[in-house]
């Protein structure tokens, strides 16, 4: 099982899209993700860019081609992995050169894969369709998941369910832990501009507090997957604008109290509405999609 690309990941995970390399990305998502992934120099172990040469690179190309310029060593093939380590080990290999090696090398992999589904519109469709048949559910769903899976295997049904559970978000008000629609907890995707804020005006998010601070949960799992990164806009006495692209970085400031909940719920106001926007758009065009949400 390959690690997720950031530090501490044990396994890849589609719930975060920098954790992994998918079929479906491009050459810049690819260039991105691995330049974003952990790889500390000398550093072998727990190091998800080795774990990829070694586990598709090397298997693939029977080598792996680092290419940098005369001053820093110059080309170099490597066709053993202990080879590879023994060098990164001494630091006479840098990540700085990994990494865009790694890069090329899964773009080179992937390349096929996405002319296939660009030109066969068959193929096409079919990526689609089952990228949206899969249901996903939250975890409270699991166990009546499984039960079916079970049932499968007693009615002796071949294509069991697919169960893929992800994180449940909390309500935004202090001590809910899950929205619910019957408690207007949660954003829903035909809010208004002025809804969304309101409510995120009104959530729970004592200052410095991160365990079961709803406002944390959303930018963990909607807007730093969606945007890459989260930015806080506020005036210079305040600590001026600032970009995070990572949790780790946004918790720290947060519970420093370099960041504060003044600033953080706008913040995460803009980017929701953000994303909302083309929602509203199509269900405001479409007379049809707006029947169908007023009937549903």
């Amino acid at each position: 099982m390959l690690p997720g690309l950031q530090q501490g990941q044990e396994k890849m995970s589609k719930s975060d899209p920098l954790s992994s390399i998918f079929m479906e990305d491009d050459e810049a998502e690819v260039n991105l993700k691995i330049k974003k992934a952990y790889c500390p120099p000398k550093i072998v172990e727990g190091n998800p860019c080795l774990e990829y040469v070694k586990y598709l690179i090397l298997p693939w190309f029977k080598e792996f081609i680092v290419e940098r310029n005369a001053e820093n060593g110059g080309h170099k093939t490597f066709t053993s992995f202990e080879e590879l380590i023994a060098d990164y080990e001494s630091g006479e290999l840098h990540p700085a050169d990994l990494k865009p090696a790694l890069s090329k090398a899964l773009n080179k992999i992937l390349e096929p894969v996405r002319e296939h589904f660009k030109k066969d519109s068959n193929a096409k469709d079919l990526l689609e369709r089952v990228e949206a048949d899969i249901c996903q559910l939250g975890m409270d769903q699991r166990k009546v998941n499984v039960l079916a899976r079970e049932y499968c295997d007693d009615i002796k049904r071949k294509n069991k369910p697919i169960i893929l559970p992800h994180h449940l978000l909390p309500g935004l008000l202090q001590g809910q832990e899950k929205m619910s629609k019957s408690d207007p907890s949660s954003i829903f995707m035909e809010d208004d501009e002025a809804e969304v804020n309101l409510k995120l005006k009104k959530a729970y998010c004592p200052p410095k507090i991160v365990e079961g601070n709803p406002c944390l949960e959303y930018v963990k799992y909607l807007i730093l997957p969606w945007f890459k990164e989260f930015i806080v806009e506020r005036n210079a006495k305040n600590g001026g604008h600032k970009t995070f692209t990572s949790f780790e970085e946004l918790i720290a400031d947060y519970e420093s109290g370099e960041l504060h909940p003044v600033d953080l719920k706008p913040a995460l106001s803009k980017a929701l509405n953000k994303i909302l926007e083309p929602v509203r758009e199509h269900f405001k065009k479409d007379s049809n999609a707006k029947d169908l949400l007023e009937r549903v």
